[in-house]
């Protein structure tokens, strides 16, 4: 997400470009990151120098009583990230009936990245990575 040479992974923040929660039947994902629109289906993370951010967020939000949907609600949603150096952030949100909070769950040091959402999904579905061997 920035210009210059490339930099060692200790200097960098990591930000996952999506989360999904199956048990919540909740959805994110990150669109804009300060302005600039992101394409999150080519990556499981962004790399991002430490400082602030203001990140444009979609969230998907739908409930089900069995197999029938009830309810379906998306929104776009700004929120800002302090990001440091070497921490891994993930999308997360708390829904009460019309309300939503966005924020960023901070997986701190030296998280994963095999354990990304996008990559679990993907080897779910045929994808390369292999979250049960990388301990997630």
């Amino acid at each position: 997400m920035y210009e210059g040479p490339e930099k060692p992974g200790v200097e960098q923040a990591v930000v996952s470009s999506m989360a999904i929660y199956p048990e919540r039947s909740l959805r994110l994902w990150v669109v804009a990151i300060n302005g600039k629109v992101v394409d999150r289906d080519r990556t499981a993370e962004f790399l991002v120098l430490p400082g602030r951010y203001t990140m444009i967020l979609k969230i998907e939000k739908d409930l089900t009583f069995g197999t029938r949907r009830l309810d379906w609600k998306e929104a776009e949603v700004q929120v800002s990230l302090d990001a440091a150096a070497d921490h891994t952030y993930i999308p997360n949100a708390r829904v009460d009936g019309s309300s939503v909070a966005v924020y960023f769950d901070d997986a701190g040091v030296g998280f994963n990245r095999e354990c990304l959402p996008l990559r679990r999904f993907a080897a779910a579905y045929g994808g390369s990575a292999d979250g049960t061997k990388a301990g997630c």
